[in-house]
């Protein structure tokens, strides 16, 4: 099985996405609910975190993380999806083995 690691960024990111799998999550909100930035602020700081989980979820194909144009991103999943695990490893990384037995 194959080990796939998350920084504590990306495994918040995706956390909100896998809460609100199928939905609309704005740009807004995961700024300021994961970075704590405040409302207006502009950054590309999002789209770099999710291309990086994107490429690290592409090896379950029944998961994906669509771009809503203007608006923000949206968890799609072929299979139910379930919580992640609360485990930290002690140099500052989630640790997760395999995303797809990990997201259902």
């Amino acid at each position: 099985m194959t080990e796939t690691r998350f920084t504590k960024m990306e495994a918040r990111v995706l956390d909100l996405l896998q809460r609100n799998a199928g939905q609309i999550v704005t740009r807004t909100f995961f700024l300021e609910n994961v970075w704590g930035y405040k409302s207006g602020v502009k950054s590309r700081t999002l789209d770099v975190h999710i291309s990086k989980l994107r490429a690290k979820l592409a090896i379950d194909p029944n998961l994906r993380i669509r771009a809503v144009v203007g608006l923000g991103y949206r968890l799609e999943r072929g299979q139910p999806i379930q919580s992640f695990p609360a485990e930290d490893s002690s140099n500052g990384r989630r640790k997760f083995a395999g995303v797809a037995s990990m997201l259902g």
